[in-house]
Order: structure tokens, then C-alpha cells, then sequence
């Protein structure tokens, strides 16, 4: 396809390119095949961006985001990667850390976005057509607004996390930032050509909350491309290897993959011939080991950034384990979001242990799909029970293996989902007037 045929896309984004964070490796299967010469992001993701995708980036600096007065001069913002929730995750330059924390609870400071002179020039010396994003925190809500007020382009956004979207969050500013973002979202939506879910149920449940219709989009994965590596044998061996990839976050599912270690140590203390290895980017996350129990069977590995290593360990494993924690926050947050890994999970054709609550979206698909095998009760010997069954009823592993391999092929295929992608994108080059108000 001709280049021109590509919109030339401006991307704003807490989370950029990379082969790290899901957000990054979504991104970067969503756009792969794009002209680089068409593509362009401005971020100030501390993770590191990757360059085969997209090369041309904005690196922004306090003067486009910052937080909001006073706490500009005597609070410095602490980036992990644009994966927390919305507000600033802080630290004080005095001894008055705790009590600072304590009062701005989980909301942290609010942010505020500018769009400075530089930033302005940037983007009018790259003549982007379409402006696409995730959003993110009040600031990033603010500078999207502020740019597409400037150039008038058709705005296209992605909606990764209720938790972003609709954020609840305690702390002086908590509610403050929720009558904000919500207030500043809605504007925004009336304005916007394209709007895009993570996944179908929150297709179905923003056009209700919202009064617009959605697309959704969500990570994709090449299953022709790795189907070599895809578990064939499923019969199990000496050893049961259990594998997790993915984040740890304390919003997420730290807490059910918790239980999941608790639960392989156990079964390995009463005699099973079980180990449990985590993948995920220890810079982000390591500082939440600490907080798995100490067990010869647990190991902790840095994420794997290779495609062909990442599949053949999905595809060696013999479970693979999909936590989701089942406290209220998390679920609110998460309910309907849509792991990047659910994709490559599936298409490596590993039975997948699915714990957590049946009213989250992940976990409704599993349940739909038949492509794992739900533990929807919190506890540790219900993980165990699980984790049994699963290994020992080699009908149930091949009944869940299929179903998988028919899901990924049927709602993941890279080359059939990138292409709606795209013909959505230069869509909304067009269309920019189909923005109308319900």
C-alpha cells in the first residue's frame, strides 16, 4: 500500500512504543507495518521506546506536564512507565513523606498539561492528520484537549482501563480529580471522530455509560507466524512447569498471583513435582518480590523481549496462569480491561488457569470462550484444587487447548485485526465531520 494511502497519525501518550509494557507491545503490533515516515509520538513514558516502529518522538518535560501549583516547586513526580492509575505517584524531598502519602492517598497530585510553543512548532513541522490517544491522567486529558483545539484534527481515543477512564480514588484530591477528568472527558468525547474500547464489553458498556458507539481493539498476535512453537504434546511429564508473564501491579493482580505462588509452594512441600516461573520487567516490578513467599519453587525472571523466546516458553510451559485480584478497587479498575497477553496465551495453545472474579471482562472471556479453566472463588486450596485438576485431566487440557487455538484465531489474527486498524485510521482522515452528539 502507498504510503499516502497511511494518515499521517500523531500519537500522545503516557505509554509509547516499546517491547516491555502491554501498552507498548499493543501499540507496536496495532501500528506494525505503518510508515514511520507517517507515524509520530509524544510521550513521557520513562521506559524506554523502541525505534522499529515508530522513529520520530516529542520527549516532554515539565514545562507540557507538570503537577499543580505549589506542589510543582517541592514535589518531583515519580514516572513508572505510564502504568499507574490516574494522579502523580509522588515522593517529597522531606522528612514529611509518610504524612504527605497518607493525606494524598492513592489520587496522588493532580497534573496539569500545557501545550507549549516548542511542542507546538513539533507538530506543525510533522502535519499529522489524525490525533490519536490513550489519555491518561488529568494532564495528558488537558494537552490532547489544548492540541486538538489548536489544529482541528480529527481525534481518535483508545480507552485502555475503566480505572482511567472513570478513576475512583481516595485522598484529598481524589474526588477532585474525578469530577475533573470526568468533566474534561465528556467535553472531549463530543469532539472525538473515532472512539475505540480495549475490548467488546467495554465497546458495549461506554456506549451505554456514553451515548456513542465503539470500536475495539485490542493486542494481536500472528498464530501462523509461531504456530511451530504452540504446544503440541499435551500430556505432562515429570515436572509441572507453571508459568506466569506479565505485570505485577497492587491494582491488578498481585494479590491472586500471590495466592498462585502460595498455592505452587504448597503442592510442592506435599510431595508434587511442581515450580512456578514469573516473567515480568523487574525494573518496573521488582519491588514487590519481597512480598511473594521465599520458595525454591518460585522464580522470578526479567520480562522476555524476543518474540521467538517468549512463545517457546509459553508453548513449554504445561499451565499458564491468568491471575486477577478480587478486592473491590482492583475490580472497578480492571473490570474492563483486556491483558495484552490474553493474545499470545492463547495461540500458544497452554492450558490457562484463569483465578479471579467472573465480573471482570478477562475473565467473562474465559469463561465464554472455554479457554481456561476458572477458579472464580478467592483462595488459596481453590487454586490448588485448580491447579490438580488441570494437570491431571488430560481430556480438560485438550478441550481448553482447542478452544484457545480457536479463539486466537478467531479474535486475535494480527493481519485481519491491523487491517480494520488502519482502514479505521485513514477513516477518520475523512470523516472528521462524523463527530455529531447523540
Amino acid at each position: 500500500m502507498a504510503n499516502k494511502n497511511f494518515p499521517k497519525v500523531l500519537f500522545v501518550s503516557p505509554s509509547a512504543f516499546n517491547h516491555i509494557t502491554g501498552g507498548g507491545v499493543t501499540f507496536s503490533h496495532l501500528f506494525a507495518g505503518w510508515p514511520k515516515d507517517r507515524l509520530a509520538t509524544v510521550t513521557d513514558d520513562s521506559v524506554p521506546v523502541s525505534r522499529d516502529v515508530c522513529s520520530q518522538y516529542y520527549f516532554m518535560t515539565e514545562s507540557e506536564r507538570s503537577l499543580i501549583p505549589p506542589f510543582n516547586v517541592f514535589v518531583k513526580k515519580k514516572k513508572i512507565g505510564g502504568l499507574s492509575p490516574p494522579g502523580f505517584q509522588t515522593e517529597t524531598k522531606s522528612r514529611l513523606s509518610r504524612t504527605v502519602h497518607f493525606v494524598l492517598g492513592d489520587a496522588g497530585i493532580p497534573d496539569r498539561g500545557r501545550l507549549t510553543p516548542a511542542l507546538h512548532q513539533w507538530i506543525k513541522a510533522f502535519q499529522p492528520e489524525v490525533l490519536y490517544t490513550i489519555l491518561g491522567s488529568l494532564g495528558y486529558i488537558e494537552l490532547v484537549d489544548q492540541i486538538q483545539q489548536k489544529t482541528k484534527l480529527p481525534l481518535a481515543i483508545h480507552l485502555m482501563d475503566d480505572g482511567v477512564t472513570n478513576p475512583q480514588k481516595k485522598g484529598m484530591f481524589g474526588r477532585f480529580i474525578g469530577r475533573e477528568y470526568n468533566d474534561k472527558f465528556c467535553s472531549l468525547l463530543k469532539r472525538t471522530t473515532i472512539r475505540i474500547a480495549i475490548c467488546e464489553e467495554m465497546a458495549e458498556a461506554y456506549e451505554e455509560r456514553y451515548g456513542y458507539a465503539f470500536e475495539h481493539f485490542q493486542n494481536t498476535v500472528d498464530a501462523d507466524a509461531w504456530s511451530a512453537l504452540a504446544k503440541k504434546d499435551l500430556s505432562i511429564k515429570d515436572h509441572i512447569k507453571v508459568v506466569y508473564t506479565g505485570s505485577i501491579l497492587p491494582y491488578a493482580q498481585l494479590q491472586s498471583l500471590r495466592d498462585c505462588c502460595r498455592a505452587v509452594d504448597i503442592l510442592s512441600r506435599e510431595g508434587l513435582k511442581i515450580s512456578l516461573d514469573i516473567y515480568t520487567p523487574l525494573s518496573l516490578f521488582g519491588s514487590y518480590i519481597h512480598e511473594f513467599p521465599k520458595s525454591d519453587v518460585i522464580r522470578f525472571h526479567e520480562t522476555i523481549t524476543d518474540d521467538e523466546m517468549f512463545f517457546a516458553i509459553l508453548g513449554q510451559a504445561d499451565v499458564l496462569l491468568l491471575p486477577v485480584n478480587f478486592d473491590l478497587g482492583s475490580r472497578q479498575f480492571i473490570r474492563y480491561s483486556m491483558p495484552t497477553k490474553v493474545p499470545s496465551y492463547l495461540t500458544s495453545r497452554t492450558p490457562i488457569l484463569v483465578y479471579g472474579p467472573p465480573d471482570v471482562a478477562q475473565v467473562r472471556y474465559a469463561i465464554r470462550e472455554k479457554w481456561g479453566y476458572t477458579v472464580n472463588e478467592k483462595g488459596v486450596d481453590r487454586v490448588k484444587l485448580g491447579l490438580l485438576e488441570l494437570v491431571q485431566n488430560l481430556e480438560l487440557r485438550k478441550n481448553i487447548s482447542e478452544a484457545a487455538r480457536r479463539a486466537a484465531q478467531k479474535n486475535h489474527d494480527a493481519v485481519r485485526i491491523r487491517a480494520r486498524f488502519q482502514t479505521l485510521l485513514r477513516k477518520g482522515r475523512t470523516d472528521e465531520g462524523d463527530n455529531m452528539q447523540p
